[in-house]
């Protein structure tokens, strides 16, 4: 894999599961009115969707970086990113624990 490959998909680890949460987020201000009028779970269903983006991007960065010549060396920025996910991954994991009406 190129080196600029690597990288994008390090930034989009990096900054992809924050941009993931501030939009479900967002959404979550403006839909359980709609959810709750209706009875539906659309709400729900957006939050377990960016939980699974932020565990995956989080996932994909590890391999990446676990795909090095030197395996005991992770890069830093790969490492943080990988953190940066799992924290994010809690936090939507949390948020979705109280998307009830």
């Amino acid at each position: 894999m190129t080196s600029w490959r690597k990288s994008a998909l390090i930034n989009l680890g990096l900054w992809g599961p924050p941009l993931v949460w501030a939009t479900s987020l967002q959404f979550s201000q403006v839909l359980p009115y709609l959810d709750c009028m209706r009875g539906s779970h659309g709400l729900a269903n957006i939050a377990f969707a960016a939980l699974v983006l932020a565990v995956l991007s989080g996932g994909l960065v590890w391999h990446v970086a676990g795909r090095q010549r030197q395996r005991h060396k992770v890069p830093f920025l790969a490492a943080i990113a990988t953190l940066s996910s799992a924290v994010f991954a809690y936090a939507l994991a949390f948020r979705r624990s109280q998307l009830w009406c």
